[in-house]
Order: C-alpha cells, then sequence, then structure tokens
C-alpha cells in the first residue's frame, strides 16, 4: 500500500512539473485576450473557476489547472490511506477555503482599483465621443491606454463583444464576475443609450461624478471609522495571543482538556465562539 501511495504521489508530481515547464512560457506571455475561451457564458465548473481567475488577474490554461486540481486530489488521497481519513478530508477542507478566501480578497482589491480608474477612463471616452467617435470604437480604443486591472477588464470585455456579444451585457458579465456595482451602472447606461438612445455623454458625466463622491466618502469614513477598526483588530487578537502565551509558559497547562471528552468539547466550541466573533466583527467593520 504504502508503494502504491508514493507511485502516486511520484506520478502526479511528475505530471504537474512537466505541464508547468511546459506551458510556463505560454502563460508568462499570453495576454487576455488570448487566454480568454472563445465563449460567452460559463460552461462548466472549471470555467467558472477560470473566469473567477481571469477577474483576480491570473490567466492559467484549462489544463495546468486541471492538473493542478488533480495533483491536489492525488495528496489527499494519498494521506488518507497513509495516515487518516479524516486528515485528508481536513486538508481538502481547508485547501478549498483557502483558496476560495484567496480569491476574494484578489478580486475585492482588483474590483476597488477597477472603480478607482473608471472615472479617468470614462472622461477619456467621453471626450472621444465628443469628437465624433460611436460609443462602441470610443470604448475599445481606449483599452491600449489604461493600466492593470482595468485593462484586463476591458480586453476581456472587447473579447465577448467579438464574440458576438453586445457591449453592454459584455460590460454586465464582467461586473457579475468581478461583483461591481459600478460597472452594472455602466452597464445600464450603456444600454438605456443603444435601445432608445439619448445623450450618453450627459449621462456618463454624471456617474463620474458620482463616482469621484463615493470615493471621497469612501476615504473620508475609512479615516474616521480607524481608532474603532483597530479596536475590532485587538478585540479580536487579543485570545489568540492569550492562548499562546499560555501555551509558550506552560505547554502542559491545556493537557486535561485535550485528553478528556468534555474538554475537547469545550476546546471547540471555545474555538467556534472565536471563529463566529472574528466573522461578526468583520461584518461591523465592512463598510460599502
Amino acid at each position: 500500500m504504502t508503494i502504491f501511495v508514493l507511485f502516486i504521489l511520484a506520478a502526479s508530481l511528475l505530471m504537474l512539473s512537466s505541464m508547468v515547464l511546459l506551458y510556463l512560457r505560454r502563460v508568462l506571455m499570453a495576454s487576455p485576450a488570448q487566454s480568454y475561451r472563445a465563449r460567452i457564458l460559463p460552461e462548466s465548473l472549471s470555467d467558472y473557476i477560470l473566469d473567477n481567475l481571469h477577474a483576480t488577474g491570473i490567466y492559467i490554461p484549462k489544463l495546468a489547472l486541471h492538473l493542478v486540481a488533480f495533483f491536489f486530489l492525488a495528496v489527499v488521497i494519498s494521506l488518507s490511506l497513509m495516515m487518516n481519513a479524516w486528515l485528508g478530508v481536513l486538508i481538502l477542507v481547508t485547501g478549498i477555503i483557502l483558496a476560495n478566501t484567496y480569491v476574494k480578497l484578489r478580486v475585492r482589491s482588483v474590483r476597488q482599483k477597477i472603480v478607482e480608474q473608471m472615472p479617468n477612463f470614462l472622461e477619456q471616452m467621453n471626450r472621444n465621443l465628443v469628437s465624433g467617435q460611436s460609443l462602441e470604437v470610443a470604448f475599445s480604443r481606449l483599452s491600449g491606454q489604461i493600466e492593470y486591472p482595468l485593462q484586463h477588464s476591458v480586453t476581456r470585455i472587447k473579447a465577448r463583444r467579438d464574440y458576438g456579444q453586445e457591449l453592454y451585457d459584455s460590460v454586465k458579465h464582467e461586473a457579475r464576475i468581478i461583483g461591481s456595482f459600478e460597472l452594472e451602472l455602466l452597464s445600464t447606461i450603456f444600454q438605456v443609450n443603444l435601445q432608445y438612445g439619448g445623450a450618453v455623454r450627459q449621462a456618463l458625466e454624471s456617474f463620474v461624478g458620482m463616482l469621484r463622491q463615493r470615493e471621497r466618502s469612501r476615504r473620508e469614513l475609512k479615516a474616521l471609522t480607524g481608532e474603532t477598526r483597530v479596536t475590532a483588530l485587538v478585540l479580536s487578537l487579543v485570545p489568540i495571543l492569550v492562548l499562546v502565551a499560555v501555551l509558550i509558559a506552560s505547554p502542559g497547562y491545556l493537557n486535561p482538556m485535550i485528553e478528556s471528552a468534555s474538554g475537547r468539547f469545550a476546546l471547540g466550541v471555545a474555538a467556534g465562539m472565536q471563529l463566529l466573533g472574528l466573522y461578526l466583527i468583520r461584518r461591523m467593520m465592512r463598510f460599502n
């Protein structure tokens, strides 16, 4: 059994290493448009995962994603066979949670940067509209004049438009992937202009003013609540720091609790309450 498990690990590692080396140049040199598949909507779970990775600025081939998932599952199965089935389940769940948390944090950071870049982008697009360009031309020509991450979003929107999707639908699709309310509003402006006409320049000017006002309000709120956020951080870390200090000062202090069923239950309840408290504090201190 041990030889079989080691064989699985060695074969998985060899396959993953070879494919990573094979696609490394392609991944590093690929542009967002080249990495984006010729489709409009996700067709499978891997497509959904790739869309979310693209939203964070991570561009990998679909085959590489499958190989990473295969390698991770092979490691989990091998550890389950060698040690304990619960250990494999714990590693699997922990890996999924950590990966999901990382993607969410990256998407949030990308979303905030996109919102900060949008006013200047829309003002430049408005100037192109004044010069006589159409809405789609003005939108597309600016893709090479902006920086990451908005440039990648605009490139993906152009790719969907080239595949036959309307501009406002492409923007709305990108807004749903990133979770951006601002892009949703922009897609509505484009849709109204395309279907009913109207002065799109005035709508964009009002939209830019709203974005700048929201950004000023967000910064003022962040400055006013700085002391409260520090207090919440201290309250969150104190129980963990106390536990670490106790374990360092007296390593065997918690042994009676760990060795008894009631003690393990109490520790589990305490850990659950700590996690619940961290979640509630985070929710209370989260400002949109």
